[in-house]
């Protein structure tokens, strides 16, 4: 036991022994600078940095890769990260307390990249980064690991710009908060995952117009005194792992989307005048909602509760998150008739959109698809001639089955019945053939079945179109008209015969008749004979006759 006592010991003196304490006493701005710190010398993996009331603030400028141990800002000192820099923290000592970067009565400013490292096998307490009332404005990409992430202690903020993408993870907490004001105000990306604690926020503000992402942990918590501002276009969105749950004791307006997998317990205020998305309310604390926009909640029908004041509408429910494969009929407010979903529990996409569409979100929630008593093994239909279109399907495991309904659309979304079709009375495993005629239709036309039980459940089939392309003759324009010389015109013929060309005066006497032998399709022709001054010529077959105009010059 002793042999490896002296073994660690051995190890902690010879990685603290390597370390040193420099000190930022820059005459100039260039962090790369030996002579800008004391003991003078470039900054490294082993180099513990403070930099504390500074005459001139240190800069990482573009194209510099710099290093360091850790790093301690304290008491007005400002440190510039510049577009095309970097700062790599490693962190790396065993040691319990201790932080990679730590933002005390001083500003960090970010354009380029930050990476500060976790500790191999820390003992406790080591923290990736550390607000003391610091601030720090990014816009370029932050990465910090520690058993928190980030941690929040007094009067804090964090402002992450519109290109700013923080990732944080905490073997703990992703981002914490030990006491003070904690103000947020993110344009970007942020993403957190941790083991514990994703987010937890005791006082101040999180105002988001970009994304919030929480992947891991037990999610986002709002104590009392709490706000979150969720802005027009924002993202809140919790994944769906074990105790991802949103927790409020405080006040969330949400004017974008916030999309919780798991639980919401609320016991505080909720106005929502956005999209709101989760998979159970709980509200035993006394909890309010007010909801002014659309809240949709897993399993649940109607699919969405939409507010009177709602702004937001519901394009469409599709089964894939590119929005691409509808998953039936929505229309609105909140009516969804599915169609050819599989019985159980189904994933489905909701499209909706601002009123202006600013903003599109496509929120994943789980549709409760009940099993009818009958399986639609086929469903087809064909033009049969007539203006007739004639529909077919075959059933199987009938059990106590009411009817078809039959309906049509023209534009595959606003469909009408038609009629129905009762089911048989025999009952089994066996195939049942069903067949249904629509008359007079011309044209594409779209079908499906509205499949009812006897206990008025019901399910729509897939939805299936039908061309109905009626042939007739048709006798184009003359080219030119008028005219002073030949004359011709287009005409299409439904099938090969003859047809008789007569050409008349205005007083319907008779200038000239020819018979052409037309070809099934497109025939061009050259007129007879034209008199000066206005002609009628007439195209004659065996069904029908058309008569054209025109001016002999």
């Amino acid at each position: 036991m002793k042999k490896y006592l002296y073994l660690l010991l051995a190890t902690f003196t010879v990685s603290t022994a390597s370390a040193i304490d420099r000190t930022w006493i820059g005459t100039t701005s260039d962090w790369a600078t030996a002579s800008n710190w004391s003991p003078s010398g470039i900054p490294d993996i082993n180099d513990i940095l403070t930099i504390e009331n500074p005459t001139i603030d240190p800069v990482i400028s573009d194209g510099i890769v710099a290093y360091a141990f850790r790093v301690f800002l304290k008491s007005g000192a400002t440190l510039t990260i510049e577009t095309g820099a970097s700062l790599t923290v490693t962190n790396a000592e065993r040691v319990t307390y201790f932080n990679g970067i730590e933002i005390r009565e001083s500003e960090l400013i970010n354009n380029g990249t930050i990476t500060v490292q976790m500790p191999d096998a820390a003992d406790g307490g080591a923290v990736g980064i550390v607000f003391e009332a610091g601030t720090m404005t990014n816009s370029g990409i932050v990465n910090t690991d520690g058993e928190d992430g980030i941690q929040f202690s007094d009067a804090s903020q964090i402002t992450n710009q519109a290109t700013g993408i923080i990732n944080t993870n905490g073997t703990f907490s992703g981002m914490y908060q030990n006491n003070g004001v904690t103000n947020i105000s993110n344009s970007g990306v942020i993403n957190m995952s941790a083991t514990y604690r994703t987010l937890d926020l005791l006082e101040g503000t999180l105002s988001n117009s970009g994304i919030v992402k929480l992947s891991t942990g037990r999610g986002l918590n709002l104590a009392l005194d709490a706000t979150l501002n969720n802005l027009s276009c924002g993202k809140i969105i919790l994944e769906n792992t074990e105790n991802n749950n949103l927790e409020n004791t405080g006040t969330i307006v949400n004017e974008g989307l916030i999309q919780v997998s798991r639980l919401v317990n609320n016991s505080g205020t909720i106005t929502n005048n956005g999209v709101f998305k989760y998979n159970e309310l709980s509200t035993t604390g006394g909890g309010m909602i007010t909801n002014n926009g659309i809240i949709i909640d897993d399993k649940t029908d109607p699919i969405a509760q939409v507010g009177t004041s709602n702004t937001f509408s519901i394009e469409g429910i599709y089964t894939d998150e590119d929005a691409t494969t509808s998953a039936g009929t929505f229309t609105a407010p909140d009516t969804f008739s599915p169609s050819d979903l599989d019985p159980g529990d189904v994933t489905l996409y909701a499209k909706i959109a601002t009123g202006d569409d600013a903003c599109t979100y496509t929120v994943p929630f789980v549709y409760e698809m009940v099993a009818l008593p009958v399986t639609l093994v086929q469903f087809s239909g064909k033009s049969t001639g007539n203006n007739q279109n004639t529909l077919t399907w075959l059933t199987a495991d009938e059990q106590n089955f009411k009817h078809f309904e039959i309906q049509r659309s023209s534009d595959a979304r606003s469909f009408e019945s038609i009629g129905s079709v009762t089911a048989t009375s025999a009952t089994g495993s066996a195939l049942k053939a069903y067949q249904f005629v629509d008359s007079h239709t011309a044209g594409m036309n779209y079908y499906r079945l509205k499949m009812v039980d006897l206990d008025g459940s019901y399910q729509f089939s897939k939805i299936i179109s039908v061309l109905n392309s009626v042939e007739n003759n048709v006798v184009g324009s003359f080219y030119p008209n008028p005219s002073s010389g030949k004359v011709f015109v287009d005409v299409y013929a439904d099938a090969a015969e003859t047809w008789q060309i007569r050409v008349l005066d205005t007083n319907g006497k008779v200038i000239g008749t020819e018979s052409r032998n037309l070809q099934k399709g497109m025939n061009k022709l050259e007129l007879p004979p034209l008199a000066e001054g206005m002609n009628i010529v007439q195209f004659q077959n065996r069904k029908s006759s058309i008569s054209r105009k025109l001016i002999r010059q």
